[in-house]
């Protein structure tokens, strides 16, 4: 199971307030348009925190998980409980992908 941490979402007002960071954390940058890295290998257990550095609104979408949509500046953050690969993207932007792989 896949379990979300850290999700939230406002319209027309102050970003809402960064995920907070965890040490262990593995985090992917929201730049332009592109997730960096794009692919990321972490150990069952570990929080991917997909962090927002410009501007421009994004959300990550996958089957397993959603940060709200539209979400600009802040972060979102999942725990990843189980080994596999885990594809997602950003709905607001074509081409816009990236992968979480979780080894055991």
């Amino acid at each position: 199971m896949v379990a979300l941490a850290g999700c939230a979402t406002t319209s027309g007002a102050a970003p809402p307030p960064a995920a907070a960071p965890e040490p262990d954390d593995a985090v992917v940058r929201l730049v332009g348009l592109d997730f960096d890295p794009r692919t990321i290998e972490v150990p069952v257990g570990t929080r991917v925190r997909w962090q927002w550095t410009d501007s421009v609104v994004h959300n990550v979408v996958s089957k397993d998980f959603a940060s709200s949509r539209e979400l600009d500046g802040g972060a979102h953050a999942v725990r990843f409980d189980r080994p596999g690969t885990f594809p997602y993207r950003c709905t607001l932007h074509a081409g816009m992908d990236g992968t979480v792989v979780v080894i055991p």
